[in-house]
């Protein structure tokens, strides 16, 4: 037996140092559509958005191999798009200049089916928009774009709003950390933060002329914001809720971030010419090196998890982040099976390409001394569902047998 442990545990080694040497890639997709795009958003590993100028909205259900534009019934463009859950999404204007920077709120109910306008502020210019769920959402609107800002909140759909903060900078993007604790950048070396789901907001100074932008927080106090400064750094970040800032260095204007988990993050530059490209991290922020992408100019960028994420960008460029490569991609022999989140801490999903047989399918699980688990899990005909129960942190490998068949392995972290 202890001659068996010390293969397996060879062979575990192994699996894992040839599955993290299999390389990340970005892949183009094919979105049929010539438009600039702007924002991306996807629900889970199949379904996701993207929008753009024009009121542009696609829509996949296959993990981006396929889209089709659905009807927003407008032309203004739409430079953020947001689905709550796979019915209740909104779409809002802004940031991209001339007419296009229309304060416009749309706002679907049947997973883009259809779409209805509300007007949040007629006549005013669009900021940044976040919804915490189907009813309660902000959005930021100005006069003009360096003044008389205001961020206005909906707890009915956008049906009625009220006015929760006034200022004089730009309020490009927000994120809530939380449900009571959200965060808001602006153009003026400050960074708005409320304690109470968005009633009252406060100014934080960065201590730092930066036309703030891109914005991430992991939780109530730690978070890291972008944007433009007149010196090397161009992110500053935060332990402890903004009270301090201390600059990172990276270059160009930063203006939007998004971590795939607490150490992977990802984040858009875009220099003095309107050149974009991506950057990225793998300490958390602390350094950031450039990451190569198929196209450049890119405008949007969301990860469901840290190996499968999506980018947009100029010309209808959509690109697709997976681990490896041929990861959900249907029709491929060579699938791997997709588990998110990874790493988790309670449960997880594993998802099958071409889906299993739920009655005679098999999840073996081995830590890394080549022992095998008891773990609770749930099957149903395309999913499995992990129950961590008590099992400890650490690295795991899977495989799952249909019958006789090996059908699917990879590799797991709990926290």
């Amino acid at each position: 037996m202890k001659t068996l442990s010390l293969r397996l545990t060879a062979v575990m080694l192994i699996v894992f140092a040839s599955l993290a040497g299999q390389a990340q890639s970005w892949t183009q997709l094919v979105s049929n559509c010539d438009s600039n795009l702007l924002d991306v958003c996807f629900v889970n590993s199949e379904i996701g958005y993207v929008s753009g100028v024009g009121g542009i909205v696609l829509k996949t259900v296959n993990g981006g191999t396929n889209w089709s534009a659905q009807n927003t019934g407008i032309t203004d463009g739409l430079a953020c798009i947001q689905f709550v859950d796979e019915s209740h999404g909104f779409a809002t204007g802004g940031f991209i200049g001339g007419p296009q920077m229309n304060a416009t709120l749309i706002r679907t109910t049947d997973g883009g089916g259809t779409w209805t306008k509300i007007d949040v502020a007629p006549g005013k210019c669009g900021g940044g928009s976040r919804f915490l769920n189907s009813d309660t959402g902000f959005y930021a609107y100005a006069d003009g774009l360096y003044g008389n800002s205001v961020i206005a909140r909906t707890t009915d759909a956008g049906a009625s709003w009220n006015v929760v903060y006034t200022g004089t900078g730009w309020i490009s993007y927000f994120y809530f950390a939380d449900p009571m604790h959200g965060y808001a950048t602006v153009n003026n070396g400050t960074v708005l933060k409320t304690t109470d789901g968005g009633l009252n907001w406060t100014s934080l100074n960065l201590g730092a002329s930066l036309w703030g932008s891109g914005i991430w927080f992991f939780d109530a106090d730690k978070g890291i914001v972008g944007g433009r400064s007149g010196g090397s750094a161009a992110m500053f970040s935060t332990n402890d809720g903004g009270v301090t800032w201390v600059p990172v260095t990276s270059d160009n204007m930063i203006f939007k971030i998004f971590f795939a988990d607490n150490t992977k993050g990802f984040a858009l530059s875009v220099d003095e010419s309107g050149a974009g490209k991506m950057i990225r991290s793998t300490d958390g922020g602390l350094s950031w090196a450039d990451e190569t992408t198929p196209k450049q100019n890119l405008r949007g960028i969301f990860f469901l998890n840290s190996n499968l994420g999506y980018a947009v960008g100029d010309d209808g460029v959509i690109l697709k982040y997976a681990f490896p490569a041929s990861v959900n991609d249907p029709g491929s022999e060579s699938a791997t099976p997709l588990l998110y989140p990874n790493p988790f801490s309670t449960s997880a999903i594993i998802r099958i390409p071409g889906g299993i047989n739920a009655d005679h399918v098999t999840l073996n699980v081995y830590n890394l001394s080549g022992d095998k688990t008891d773990l609770n899990v749930t099957t149903n005909k395309s999913d499995i569902t992990i129950h961590r129960g008590t099992l400890p942190a650490g690295n795991y490998y899977y495989e799952i047998i249909s019958g006789t068949t090996t059908v699917g392995k990879g590799t797991f972290i709990l926290n």
